[in-house]
């Protein structure tokens, strides 16, 4: 074995180094530059979140004391904000920002394990490992993942901290690293493994005085391990005893850290979401699981003489993956990619050192065994950035994405779920509605899926067929804000305004900063008359969400009903603004104006609004009755004629009307 050498490295072999890192790295992920947002959590975390679109004091407020999506994590919210400051809401910025930080954690791995070992190529080839494997690419390619990046680059910069000893910046950069994500809390104890290996630190004499140096660190992890379980009970992200019982987390978890190591050697058939076994799970598969596990624990306690990297490597990959194995399941995944971006930093370690160990050993002669040692790792380095960039081409949208999924897993519910939700914004609905189906089939207790497929079938006038979804939903979800919204709008639709006021009072109170069932209550509340507090309810949403279109569409519709026209247009004009593509908006916005007889300006607002959704019939009435007001009879018949064809049926005595004026042109 060759020693330890730690020595200070030349600025040119770190340049070079540092070059390298940085070419690989941006040759194995340029497709995400390319890549769009999917919405799964990417709309939470970025494309749907007011919070993000401002900095300000109440944004760093929130920041600091959310809970929301589960997680308390202010730094990468922070990060965010910056983000859209920058690049507003357009995916490449927010890609390029994810893709930098993990190119400086890898930077970061490299001078940290370089500072302890001394070692330039090995240090490098670990860098290198991690900076192009296929398994990272969700990390970097999925923007909801950027705490997972964030917190990678602040853990590896504590541990290059804790090589030169200056422990205020370790607790400053470690605070940092549980504030990006909470999978930080084993920051503690892979600096004890780094005590022993490669510092060379005998614990047996100075275990106390190791331990004692990491207490602060210890208790700002016990912080945040509290703040993250009251994120994710609010959130109800916990998976319960009775929904999964412990005897499964076990199981699962040791097949999934063979998986992992699997995957690390032979990454093929990656996926978004691999779906939990549960009870399924082959007795073979645990058994097997545990007997490699074991194998190679035997294996790295009887080389820690000898080979103590081996031990080190073992040690941080198993404490590392503790956190998100499984035991407390948050989730529906068996597994995820992402859990092994730190852990994986071990294996890596222990393979490098191993191999070069091992060429050594056999080749007597250092320049050649050095050689041989550098072309083996440049090849493997070379087929991981290929296997990366296709990995990363999967992530070029939501489509190909859970595609992928359903290619290469089986019975995958939520790729078809999402699928579903993805034909029904293509107005595919018939298609979506066999995804829904498809994805019940797998896991009929899923109360998002029966709420997805419920909003399928209201899209599709199946008003029956959607509340029984909603209601199935509900008793499933009796707490989840979004099915009574759900419910709550079908009811409206129904004109059951006192059922659908009692469903969004619900969902409110549930959850009071749910700004749709806010906007749905404004709208019962304005049908039933109730014009003040409708105003009310939409102002709540414009403080917490400025930038929400709809509410200002809302919000100037009530005010031009009682008569608050300027202040009215205001709002329509920030809507339009907001959103140019808002042909509701516009509609809405020359029916006040034709309240006050302005018809000109009114029949301008109607023909855009037609140009933008040439199916809404609405529009084109109003535009038909505005243009008869203004004389313009030929336009008034095609119009009106336009607005049958969408499905509405103008009045009689208005055709009679107009009929009295022209006879309709043949």
């Amino acid at each position: 074995m060759l020693g330890l050498v730690r020595t200070r490295t030349s600025g040119t072999p770190r340049t070079l180094v540092f070059l390298t890192l940085a070419a690989a790295t941006f040759l194995a992920f340029a497709p995400v530059l390319s890549a769009g947002l999917v919405d799964y959590d990417d709309d939470i975390y970025v494309s749907a979140n007011p919070h993000i679109r401002h900095i300000d004091g109440a944004s760093m407020r929130w920041a600091l004391t959310s809970y929301y999506a589960s997680n308390w994590h202010p730094l990468t919210w922070m990060s965010h904000m910056v983000d859209w400051a920058m690049w507003g809401p357009a995916p490449a910025g927010h890609h390029a920002t994810n893709l930098l930080i993990h190119l400086a954690a890898a930077l970061a791995l490299y001078v940290a394990l370089e500072t302890l070992s001394g070692s330039i190529i090995r240090s490098a080839v670990v860098a290198a490992l991690f900076a192009v494997h296929p398994l990272h690419v969700e990390s970097v390619a999925w923007l909801a993942e950027r705490k997972d990046v964030l917190c990678a680059l602040f853990w590896f910069l504590a541990v290059g901290a804790y090589a030169r000893s200056r422990m205020l910046a370790v607790f400053l950069l470690g605070a940092a690293a549980l504030m990006s994500k909470p999978m930080a809390v084993t920051l503690p104890l892979t600096l004890l493994l780094v005590d022993v290996w490669p510092r060379g630190r005998d614990l047996r004499d100075e275990w106390w005085a190791a331990v004692r140096e990491k207490l602060p660190l210890c208790a700002l992890a016990a912080g945040a391990s509290g703040l993250t379980v009251l994120a994710q009970r609010r959130w109800h992200a916990f998976a319960t005893i009775a929904a999964l019982p412990f005897g499964q987390r076990l199981g699962n978890a040791a097949v999934a850290a063979t998986w992992y190591l699997v995957k690390a050697f032979w990454p093929s058939g990656l996926a978004v979401f691999y779906p939990h076994p549960r009870g399924s799970l082959a007795a073979w598969k645990v058994t097997g699981a545990v007997v490699v596990l074991t194998a190679i624990t035997v294996a790295a306690v009887r080389l820690r003489r000898s080979r103590p990297y081996v031990l080190f490597g073992w040690l941080w990959y198993l404490i590392t993956l503790m956190p998100v194995i499984g035991i407390v399941q948050v989730g529906e995944q068996a597994m995820a990619d992402r859990y092994t971006y730190v852990p994986l930093v071990g294996i890596f370690v222990a393979v490098t050192w191993g191999a070069w160990d091992a060429i050594s050993a056999a080749v007597a002669d250092v320049r050649r065994a050095r050689a041989i040692a550098m072309t083996a790792a440049a090849l493997a380095l070379a087929i991981l950035v290929g296997l990366t960039r296709a990995q990363a081409g999967f992530w070029k949208d939501a489509e190909t994405l859970f595609t992928r999924a359903l290619a290469v897993t089986n019975d995958n519910d939520v790729a078809h779920d999402h699928l579903g939700v993805l034909r029904a914004r293509q107005h595919r609905l018939t298609e979506a509605d066999a995804h829904f189906r498809e994805a019940l089939r797998i896991r009929p207790s899923d109360a998002l899926c029966h709420l997805d497929r419920g909003a399928n079938l209201f899209q599709m006038g199946q008003l029956d067929e959607a509340e029984v979804e909603f209601r199935i939903a509900l008793k499933l979800e009796p707490a989840d804000a979004r099915i009574r919204t759900n419910l709550g709008g079908l009811l409206e639709r129904r004109g059951d305004l006192v059922g659908a006021e009692a469903e969004l009072t619900e969902a409110i109170r549930l959850d009071p900063t749910f700004t749709a069932a806010r906007l749905s209550l404004g709208t019962v509340w304005s049908a039933r008359g109730r014009l003040d507090e409708a105003v009310a309810q939409f102002a709540i949403v414009l403080k917490a969400e400025p930038g929400n279109a709809e509410a200002h569409d809302r919000l100037a519709t009530v005010l031009a009903q009682l008569r608050r026209y300027d202040e009215a247009y205001q709002h329509f004009a920030e809507a339009i603004r907001l959103d140019s593509n808002r042909a509701d908006t516009q509609s809405n916005w020359g029916t006040a104006l034709a309240t006050q007889n302005r018809y000109r300006e009114a029949a301008a607002h109607f023909a855009e609004a037609v140009r933008l959704d040439p199916t809404l019939g609405r529009a084109h009435f109003s535009l038909a009755a505005a243009s008869f007001y203004l004389e313009d009879y030929g336009t008034a018949w095609r119009e009106a004629r336009l607005a049958q064809a969408s499905g509405l049926t103008p009045p009689p005595e208005f055709l009679s009307m107009l009929a009295a004026k022209m006879p309709e042109p043949r």
